[in-house]
């Protein structure tokens, strides 16, 4: 604009003209200026990440387990499944485990998912949590002395056994369906309930995840 109102006063003053080159060339170089004097913009727009549940490879099976803790006074409750390479159902639990916190619950559910697929005599398993605290502390060697010592100790007891097996975190979008089960067994008050088929209010979730729906995390 300043380019444009010199060569209107350069007419009115003293009738001189630039050229239509030399004024575009300016205007050019105006551009150019103006591109690099401004610093590139640090976009703070959110990166949308799409997750699904990962079937485990053939010959596994996968078990996705979760603790849940809600209400005041608090209610804790613990929960999952395991599915075989097709989605498909094999097990699952819920039970409620009183009053305890997050991670508590969260190691509870390891432990009694770890019995129950050792019961059921699968021998090459994946296991899944949305805890990374919890998951952390099965793997070290070196928590025996933390205050929830003695379930993180039942859970190496269950490591150990002659199986492969591999324990690892997921976000909570790939583990939608255990959270549902840790959900009902906020209800459950009369011990363990094991489901050799889903309960009839999950079973729209359990098919998402056989179909590989994505869920959207920001």
């Amino acid at each position: 604009m300043w380019h444009i109102w010199k060569e209107r006063n350069a007419l009115v003053h003293s009738q001189e003209s630039w050229s239509k080159e030399k004024f575009w060339q300016a205007v050019i170089g105006l551009v150019s200026e103006i591109n690099i004097s401004t610093p590139p913009s640090n976009s703070s727009a959110t990166t949308v990440r799409r997750i699904s549940w990962q079937p485990p490879p053939d010959g596994w099976v996968k078990l996705n387990v979760d603790g849940s803790v809600k209400g005041d006074p608090p209610s804790s409750a613990i929960g999952g499944v395991a599915r075989d390479p097709a989605g498909n159902w094999i097990a699952g639990f819920y039970t409620h485990v009183g009053h305890c916190s997050v991670l508590e619950a969260e190691l509870k559910a390891l432990r009694d998912g770890l019995s129950l697929i050792w019961v059921l005599g699968y021998c090459k398993v994946l296991v899944h949590s949305d805890s990374s605290t919890a998951v952390n502390l099965i793997l070290s060697e070196k928590e025996l002395f933390h205050p929830l010592g003695m379930i993180i100790a039942d859970c190496h007891t269950m490591l150990q056994k002659s199986w492969e097996i591999e324990l690892s975190y997921r976000l909570r979008e790939a583990n939608i369906v255990a959270d549902a089960m840790a959900e009902l067994g906020h209800d459950c008050r009369s011990g363990e309930r094991l489901w050799p088929s889903p309960p009839s209010s999950i079973l729209q979730l359990v098919d998402l995840d056989r179909r590989g729906h994505m869920y959207s995390r920001s």
